[in-house]
C-alpha cells in the first residue's frame, strides 16, 4: 500500500467521523409521553400505613417526577412516590414531570382511622426547667384508652394524664 492510499483512506475516515458526530449518527431522543397516570389512581389506607404509587407513562419514555399533596396533614409523599398515611381525611396526590410540567397525573387518597395525634409531637426544654402536656386528638378511638409513658425515664417522666416532667 502506498502512502497516497493511506492518506486518501484517512481523509475519508476523518470525513465520515465528522459527519457522524455532527449529523446522522445522533440517537433519536425517546418519544415524549402523551399522558401520565398514577397507579393506583384511588386508594383507601388506614392511618400510619404506606403505599407506593407507580407512574405509568403512556406513549413515551419515563421522566423524573415531582410529587405534591393537597393536604399534608393527611399524608406525606416522597420523591419516589412513597405515600405515608398520617391522619384520616382526603388528599389528592399530584405527580408532575420535571422536564415537561404539563405532563401530570393525580391519585385520590382516603386515609381512615383510628388515629391518634399528639400536639406538639416534640419539644425541647432545658434540663431542670419545666413541664409539658401534649394535647391528644383521636379519631375512631376513645382518648381514655391512651397510655402515656416516656421512652427513657432518666430524661423525662410522664404521668397518666400526659404531664411530662423533667428531672431536676
Amino acid at each position: 500500500m502506498e502512502i497516497r492510499d493511506v492518506v486518501r483512506r484517512s481523509r475519508s475516515l476523518a470525513l465520515g467521523v465528522s459527519l457522524c458526530i455532527t449529523t446522522a449518527c445522533r440517537e433519536t431522543p425517546p418519544a415524549r409521553a402523551s399522558r401520565l397516570l398514577l397507579r393506583p389512581d384511588s386508594a383507601s389506607l388506614p392511618a400510619h400505613s404506606v403505599l407506593t404509587l407507580e407512574p405509568v407513562f403512556v406513549g413515551g419514555a419515563a421522566e423524573r417526577l415531582t410529587f405534591a399533596l393537597s393536604d399534608p396533614s393527611v399524608a406525606t409523599v416522597d420523591s419516589l412516590g412513597v405515600v405515608r398515611a398520617r391522619w384520616p381525611g382526603l388528599a389528592i396526590i399530584r405527580a408532575e414531570s420535571r422536564r415537561h410540567p404539563d405532563l401530570a397525573g393525580s391519585a385520590r387518597l382516603t386515609v381512615t382511622g383510628p388515629a391518634l395525634r399528639l400536639t406538639p409531637d416534640s419539644f425541647d426544654v432545658a434540663t431542670g426547667f419545666g413541664w409539658a402536656r401534649p394535647t391528644v386528638q383521636t379519631t375512631g378511638a376513645a382518648s381514655d384508652g391512651v397510655i402515656f409513658q416516656a421512652a427513657d425515664g432518666r430524661i423525662a417522666r410522664v404521668d397518666s394524664s400526659g404531664l411530662e416532667q423533667l428531672p431536676t
